[in-house]
């Protein structure tokens, strides 16, 4: 199962294994978000919101893959370009484990999203996929951009990472 949280800091290397909790999974016409694991759930960002940043809120996933996993809140949503949005929480991995996944991640460098300080990090399995991990004080946060199956033009995926975050810092835990 830590192939499906590969974006989310799990790993091999950890020590620890994830175990589904359920197979089910969200629709766009879904009329409530599941109970949270974490004290923050990005699943809780307003439709408008979601819009605003470019992404399509009809396309809302909630869990990876469908499946929600113990200390992780995970929604994922679609945009009309080459990507999709993956928004992760968590309070199973620290901050400082995920931006030192060497199994998942490289060129950790520093940006600034608004005011807050975050790290950008390119993925060894995708040259196509950013993340920005925040440091929050509810555990790390992940805006993890990924390319859909069916592209085959992409941008530069940290900019687009950094501009979305950007677009939902004001949603982020204080």
């Amino acid at each position: 199962m830590c192939a499906a949280l590969a974006a989310a800091g799990c790993s091999s290397g950890n020590g620890g294994s994830a175990e589904p909790v359920s197979s089910t999974s969200a629709t766009a016409s879904a009329a409530a978000t599941p109970a949270s694991n974490t004290a923050w759930n990005p699943c809780d960002i307003s439709d408008a919101d979601i819009a605003a940043a470019g992404l399509d809120p009809s396309t809302k996933r909630v869990g990876s893959a469908g499946v929600k996993f113990p200390g992780w809140d995970i929604c994922t949503w679609r945009s009309d370009s080459w990507y999709q949005m993956n928004i992760l929480a968590t309070d199973a991995h620290t901050y400082d484990e995920v931006v030192h996944n060497t199994t998942l991640f490289h060129d950790p460098r520093p940006v600034t999203i608004g005011a807050r300080p975050a790290t950008a990090l390119l993925h060894n399995d995708d040259e196509h996929a950013c993340t920005i991990a925040f440091d929050m004080p509810t555990g790390p946060v992940q805006f993890d951009l990924t390319p859909k199956l069916s592209s085959r033009q992409f941008g530069d995926p940290c900019t687009e990472a950094t501009r979305i975050a950007g677009v939902l810092d004001k949603n982020l835990p204080q």
